[in-house]
């Protein structure tokens, strides 16, 4: 007998079907919290171990014998017998030993796949959104540091009002659209997680909706750092500055792979409201980022944990090839 997770209470002893919400398995935990360790094949039956009161997190035990912590959705069943065909591969192909995303697929075929196993599943809505990152997702005991100037700002991880405790009257941060709002982040996109920063007010608002690009020192009319503004090149640290002219933008040289990499994915997860001209005159500065730049642990941590929440991960920052696969081998 088989019933969907919703229709029974989940007690210990439980034993139940693990289901993703993509091809890349089951996350599981150490502790629950945006800890990823490993993940577990769709498809694999374990038997619960407890659940935290009042949480959608669930532990449970793996065949080996090993117990993990999940987030609730990916429980696809009760099961009171397991069926004979229940498997544990069934997905094996998506992803080969070195971590590349659907390897057989190229093209057209591999967006198309893309944006089917990593849309959102849980959107949080712009105000949790938001609030979730200041209050946890960016915020380091304490501290939110804006992406493009490095700016900090304090914000208690226990913040009622995390928002406007960012913002204080325009002081402080507020929210960048890496793909901007006036480019097609409406609707769900405008609060997807992957494509939103911290960011200082006056630097946000200096980007604006202009493209990113590599901008030539002599040609750079506005230098950022911190909460400073400068009109004149720095002597020292030059690559801790971003760099703006009216027309276009440059971050800073740390976070340059980052910003490419949400913009893979926004253009690829939603394609027909994403203006196709404003990612074409970015895409060479953007395959170039993606090298310079490569995805760090930081990165990872930050795609894992935005997947707790709205049900997705980047696959860009999962498997970095994707972009020279899609978007820079022409």
């Amino acid at each position: 007998m088989v019933a969907p997770v919703f229709a029974l209470e989940l007690s210990p002893g439980n034993r139940v079907i693990l289901r993703a919400n993509n091809r890349q398995g089951v996350p599981l935990h150490e502790t629950p919290a945006p800890s990823l360790i490993e993940r577990a094949a769709t498809g694999t039956v374990a038997e619960v171990s407890g659940k935290l009161t009042d949480t959608n997190w669930v532990e449970v035990k793996l065949p080996d014998g090993d117990k993990r912590w999940v987030v609730e959705r990916y429980i696809g069943e009760v099961i009171t017998a397991i069926p004979d065909d229940e498997t544990s591969g069934d997905d094996a192909d998506s992803r080969n030993p070195n971590g590349t995303l659907f390897p057989n697929l190229s093209g057209e075929a591999l967006s198309d796949q893309l944006a089917k196993e990593f849309d959102v599943e849980n959107s949080l809505g712009y105000n949790k959104a938001r609030d979730y990152m200041f209050r946890e997702l960016d915020n380091d005991n304490g501290v939110v540091r804006g992406v493009y100037s490095g700016f900090e700002w304090p914000i208690s991880p226990n913040s009622a009002t995390p928002r406007q405790d960012a913002y204080q009257n325009g002081r402080g941060l507020n929210t960048e659209h890496s793909w901007p709002q006036s480019k097609g982040a409406t609707g769900v996109a405008k609060s997807d997680l992957h494509h939103l920063f911290p960011a200082q007010v006056q630097v946000n608002g200096r980007r604006g909706s202009s493209p990113f690009a590599e901008i030539d020192d002599s040609k750079t009319r506005w230098w950022f750092i911190d909460s400073e503004r400068l009109s004149s090149i720095s002597g020292t640290n030059i690559d801790d500055y971003s760099e703006a002219t009216a027309a276009a933008f440059e971050p800073r040289e740390q976070v340059k792979g980052d910003i490419a990499r949400a913009q893979f994915y926004f253009y690829t997860i939603y394609r027909d409201q994403a203006d196709a001209s404003f990612f074409k005159q970015q895409q060479d500065t953007l395959c170039a980022w993606n090298e310079l730049d490569p995805v760090d642990e930081s990165e990872k941590r930050r795609s894992q944990a935005i997947a707790v929440k709205q049900g997705n991960e980047n696959p860009f920052v999962i498997d970095p090839s994707l972009a020279n696969r899609l978007y820079c081998n022409n």
